[in-house]
């Protein structure tokens, strides 16, 4: 907004009776100040801006029994171990569905290929069920 825009808009503002094309003037000319005065006051969020590791994202997608699977376990962990969980891990909260897919993924290290290509069998025969 510059210094005609400024004035214009302190006249019209101080002017007592206003007809309907400077009201318009007025409003517009507000507008514009307020949108300038966000411009300035609005700090950007820096926080996530960056990512810190070099993470590949993978879509899968799982079945409603492989999901329900997923919460099911879960829950039965928190139940049955919960002081465990709460030592090892922190909180409760630390057992989630992302975490586990995780876990198996770094347990599937410890599996032999014929067992992994079983139960890549049995997963697609879950599939087409």
């Amino acid at each position: 907004m510059d210094a005609k825009d400024m004035d214009l808009l302190i006249t019209l503002k101080t002017k007592e009776k206003l007809t309907p094309t400077e009201k318009a003037t007025l409003k517009n000319l507000q507008r514009t100040a307020n949108k300038e005065g966000e411009k300035e006051e609005k700090k950007s969020n820096v926080f996530a801006t960056t990512p810190t590791t070099n993470i590949n994202p993978l879509p899968i997608r799982f079945t409603q029994p492989e999901r329900t699977g997923l919460s099911e376990l879960a829950k039965d962990i928190k139940r049955n171990n919960a002081e465990l969980v709460i030592m090892e891990l922190g909180s409760e909260r630390e057992i989630n569905e992302t975490k586990l897919i995780r876990a198996a993924v770094y347990l599937l290290k410890e599996k032999t290929h014929e067992e992994i290509i079983k139960a890549i069998k049995d997963v697609k025969l879950n599939m087409i069920r």
